[in-house]
């Protein structure tokens, strides 16, 4: 495989349903419609365990590539925000969230919801960075 750069993933995602190029890791959250259409061909996913809406599409570890690489996305607010804001935040999130019609309109885009608050996504936030700058390291990445 050779790595092909883009300037964004709708470049790179409208070249792959195209056949320009063969295989790609992206989100569900934008490939769901090029898969459900039969324009794309999901492989593996790159999270530890099996998306509900693709429930026999395999794990990368399933299918022999123990890779733990979930796509995630997160509320942020500049640093310095009052704790009173950020309080409000977290609570509206999570009242949304928590609603029936979002957790299946996030589930059917095969985001898995895991509500945290600003001390448990800052955590998280961490320990990507560790576990990324560690696979970096180990791969011998040089930035030219």
């Amino acid at each position: 495989m050779n790595h092909v750069p883009y300037k964004g993933g709708a470049p790179a995602l409208t070249d792959l349903v195209g056949g320009h190029i063969n295989t790609m890791m992206t989100s569900l959250v934008v490939s769901k419609g090029h898969i459900d259409a039969g324009r794309l061909v999901p492989l593996a996913v790159a999270w530890n365990q099996r998306l509900e809406p693709l429930p026999n599409v395999p794990t990368m570890a399933e299918a022999g590539f123990p890779l733990d690489a979930a796509y995630w996305f997160g509320l942020m607010a500049p640093a310095g925000t009052p704790p009173a804001v950020i309080g409000r935040l977290e609570k509206a999130l999570a009242t949304t969230v928590a609603e029936p019609e979002v957790r299946n309109r996030l589930s059917d885009m095969g985001t898995i919801v895991t509500p945290m608050n600003a001390r448990e996504f800052g955590d998280f936030i961490q320990k990507e960075m560790v576990k990324w700058r560690d696979a970096v390291k180990a791969a011998n990445v040089k930035i030219e």
